[in-house]
């Protein structure tokens, strides 16, 4: 009987043991979640993208060959080759003056198929910069290109109360710089659609070819233009007052328009 219960046991540890070689243990990693963060989207290719600060061939003359790319102007948009698309248009973008910044506002929506209506400019614009107009709905923009304050639930308010009295009420705020917790907090109560510059910049990388070329032209023209009149503007050097010997930008049409630009924004 012992016998017996000794070759059964061993017949048993033998087919355990046969059953371990054939089917060892693995280890299975989980997988990385995925990113649901909307930013972290992939830059187009470098062959979609025009490059900012890099020249280009300037435009043939009339009945000519060759590219029709342009040569942006080199200024302080310029940027180093190693520099990221998106870096490149930040750089632009943050070079800009607030006139010019409501123009690229313009021309991306109109890119998008908006009509635009531009109230801002140096006339008073009582909290509004453009008037957007698409399939019988409007929009109401306000821009802030400020380069060292953040957009406050003050300014929340008040563009809340532009909305009403246009009896306009769908608002968009854009500005370069960011805002506070109580803003947005205000702005989503009140349904105010808030972009700040990382967004503008993911929103100019996604145009399309023909569509990213025109506000590239834009960005890297080097030009300043008069709110008041849209003449071209030079830099002049102050010769009397408190600003004696620092530079601004005054209207080419000077006498017959006085209007100005601190060479120095800062906003």
């Amino acid at each position: 009987m012992l016998l017996l219960v000794l070759i059964v046991g061993l017949a048993v540890a033998v087919f355990i043991w046969k059953q371990t070689q054939k089917s060892p243990s693995v280890r299975v990693d989980s997988p990385a979640a995925p990113s649901c963060d909307a930013t972290q989207r992939p830059e187009r290719s470098q062959g979609n993208i025009s490059s900012y600060g890099q020249q280009k061939p300037a435009p043939p003359a009339a009945g000519g060959s060759g590219s029709s790319g342009y040569k942006p102007a080199r200024d302080a948009r310029a940027s180093a080759p190693n520099l990221s698309n998106a870096e490149r248009v930040r750089q632009a973008l943050r070079s800009l003056d607030w006139f010019q910044f409501e123009k690229l506002v313009t021309l991306y929506y109109q890119t998008q198929g908006y009509s635009v209506q531009r109230v801002g400019g140096a006339k008073p614009d009582g909290g509004v910069d453009l008037i957007l107009e698409h399939v019988g709905k409007q929009y109401v923009i306000q821009c802030k290109h400020w380069k060292k304050w953040t957009v406050g639930v003050r300014q929340m308010r008040e563009f809340l109360g532009t909305l009403t009295d246009k009896r306009i009420p769908n608002g968009i705020y854009i500005t370069t710089r960011g805002y506070t917790d109580e803003a947005r907090d205000f702005a989503s109560k009140h349904h105010i659609q808030l972009f700040e510059e990382s967004q503008l910049v993911q929103c100019i990388l996604d145009l399309a070819a023909a569509q990213l070329n025109e506000v590239n032209r834009l960005l890297a023209d080097r030009r300043k233009f008069c709110p008041r009149c849209e003449n071209e503007m030079v830099l002049r050097v102050a010769r009397k007052g408190t600003n004696a010997g620092g530079e601004f930008w005054g209207c080419s049409r000077y006498p017959r328009c006085k209007y100005i630009l601190n060479a120095d924004e800062k906003e």
